[in-house]
């Protein structure tokens, strides 16, 4: 047993051990900012004074490591070891619950190795996800009936195998009550946690720790109740809880269609893998399917579907998975307790044990191979600091500094809220002020090169001044390459393939719309039909009233395109949108 459990701490490693050196992204260094005012501050941010309204104050602990030498460092290591202990409960409970040590093993190493997880253990900002779902297992553990004799049982061989059940003593309610609500104050995500023990084990064997759990949930309840002066969570504007504005059919659609979707083609941006990926996931699933044969028991599989629906009632309101993997997150106790509610439903015949195995080592290069972009992020924001730390000097008191930075990179978190507080944390001017955006922004483009600059990195990590480029673009009589036409009431256009009159790899689109209106919107742009449009290429824009027109610069693209399509996005309809080639200044 305790090689198999190394096991599940070596592939985690394998996996995630690359991410040890990533540094900190986007809000982490809200909590990071916070912490440096002091543990009440950073206490008052989680629990009292927390946007969303929510009480998380025990991962915001963990911060105080930023403080050793290394912090970084010892934060991904934390994480890492906390989603290896996690799995090391999904295996033990998963043991229990089968009859056999071998199906828990492979049940860890599937979670450990689950592709879409990258997002909740790499990212330290979703550490009470990890820590929720932690202390979840482990509550559940205390919770289910523990087998007395231990005997072999199946086919196969192996070590002896549990079974048998007593009832569960009373000490083990109060512990698990115990862990419960410290897994709430990590996370409201397992609040479900009674209704999903309901469905693990038979009423007679789970009648106490179930009480038990049911008063610390509605305890919990309350305390939000009184806190907030309802649930609390994301309020819309009027106040109200947007975690009761669920549309049933987008959460189950989005739960049983969305994220199996998802899983036959695991790999971030697939583009011309996609059909071999899809392939691979369909035969492996179905023969872990025949071999487990879990159709045997239907019962089992019913309640393994109650429970998965269970696990993500609490975000039903947002429940989503999106094409980068942004907000997998969601995903993380949920996969967890689905995993648990379906060990007993399958068999260990050697074409499960051989197909699951395969699975994990596939799973575990989509998993690796989906990390990256994380580390490019991690990478974009040292790069990034540096480059504002060498410009600043350069800037007069009291300028506008725009940093034409990526919010996400590829479903990656890179800067999000966290720009202001990542500049004050590392010792920048404080009298400037630093903004994730670009000119096309800006209401008065005179500015440009007097109160207002734009600096980043361009796409070869050095720094790029962009002010004047921009200042040309607002100036200069730009070439007109492909023009997109607007429906007058269109809000939102997909171009299609636009054409360019000759190869660019520099280029702007210029929007034009009727004077005296102020929208905003955003601009999409993808080249050679690869791919969806996603927020990594994509820039905000706003128009004002006295400009009819605002020009987006795109950043460089390594080769010379020959066509390129848009989507815009905006508040009002727009007039014109052309695509021009880029001042001189910008190359």
């Amino acid at each position: 047993m305790r090689g198999r459990l190394a096991a599940i701490a070596l592939l985690t490693l394998v996996i995630y051990g690359r991410h040890l050196g990533d540094g900190y992204l986007a809000d982490d260094f809200l909590f990071l900012s916070w912490w440096q005012e002091g543990i009440g501050e950073l206490l008052r941010r989680v629990t009292v004074d927390a946007n969303p309204r929510v009480i998380r104050p025990l991962p915001a602990l963990a911060w105080g490591l930023s403080e050793l030498p290394g912090g970084a460092v010892i934060h991904h290591g934390l994480s890492l070891l906390v989603h290896a202990t996690t799995a090391w409960f999904v295996a033990r409970i998963t043991a229990r619950r089968s009859g056999s040590r071998e199906i828990g093993w492979l049940a860890g190493m599937l979670f450990v190795s689950f592709p879409l997880f990258t997002e909740p253990v790499i990212w330290l900002s979703a550490a009470p996800d990890l820590w929720a779902c932690l202390l979840a297992l482990a509550a559940l553990d205390a919770a289910l009936p523990r087998p007395p004799a231990m005997e072999a049982r199946g086919t196969g061989g192996g070590a002896p195998l549990p079974v048998g059940r007593e009832r569960v003593g009373e000490g083990t309610g109060v512990r698990a009550a115990i862990l419960f609500a410290l897994s709430l104050l990590c996370k409201e995500s397992t609040v479900m946690l009674p209704l999903i023990l309901l469905c693990l084990a038979p009423w007679q064997e789970i009648r106490r720790p179930f009480v038990a759990l049911s008063a610390v949930a509605l305890g919990y309840l309350g305390v939000r109740l009184l806190l907030f002066g309802g649930l609390g969570g994301y309020l819309g504007s009027e106040g109200q809880a947007l975690a009761l504005d669920v549309d049933p059919v987008r959460f189950l659609r989005n739960l049983m269609l969305q994220v199996p979707y998802r899983l036959l083609i695991p790999l971030k941006r697939a583009g011309e893998l996609a059909p071999w990926l899809g392939l691979i996931s369909a035969v492996l699933g179905l023969a872990a399917i025949a071999g487990g044969r879990p159709w045997r028991q239907p019962g089992i599989v019913a309640k393994a579907v109650v429970v998965a629906v269970l696990s993500a009632v609490p975000v039903a309101a947002f429940f989503s998975v999106d094409f980068d993997h942004e907000n997998s997150r969601m995903l993380y106790f949920p996969v967890a307790v689905v995993v648990v509610g379906l060990a007993a439903a399958v068999s260990r015949a050697t074409l499960f044990r051989v197909s699951t195995l395969a699975m994990i080592v596939f799973w575990s290069v989509v998993a690796a191979a989906n990390g990256r972009s994380w580390s490019q992020g991690s990478r974009e924001v040292e790069q990034t600091l540096a480059v504002m730390n060498a410009a600043q000097q350069r800037f007069p008191t009291g300028a506008t500094v725009l940093i034409a930075g990526h919010d996400t990179w590829q479903g990656a978190y890179v800067w999000r809220n966290g720009l202001a507080f990542a500049a004050r944390r590392h010792g920048l001017r404080d009298d400037l002020y630093w903004t994730l955006g670009t000119a096309a922004v800006l209401p008065q483009p005179q500015d440009l090169g007097h109160t207002v600059f734009e600096i980043g990195v361009g796409a070869d990590g050095r720094e790029r001044d962009w002010t004047a480029c921009q200042e040309a673009l607002w100036t200069e009589s730009l070439s007109p390459l492909g023009q997109a036409g607007f429906a007058a009431a269109s809000q939102r256009l997909d171009s299609g393939p636009i054409g360019l009159r000759r190869p660019s790899s520099t280029l702007a689109v210029e929007i034009l719309a009727e004077p005296n209106q102020r929208f905003g919107g955003r601009l999409w742009w993808r080249h050679d039909g690869i791919g969806r449009f996603n927020i990594t290429d994509s820039r905000r824009f706003e128009l004002f009233p006295g400009n009819r027109r605002s020009v987006v610069r795109l950043p460089d693209f390594l080769e010379s395109l020959h066509e390129i399509e848009l989507r815009i996005e905006t508040a009002a309809p727009v007039r014109e949108v052309r695509v021009v080639e880029s001042a001189d200044d910008c190359r």
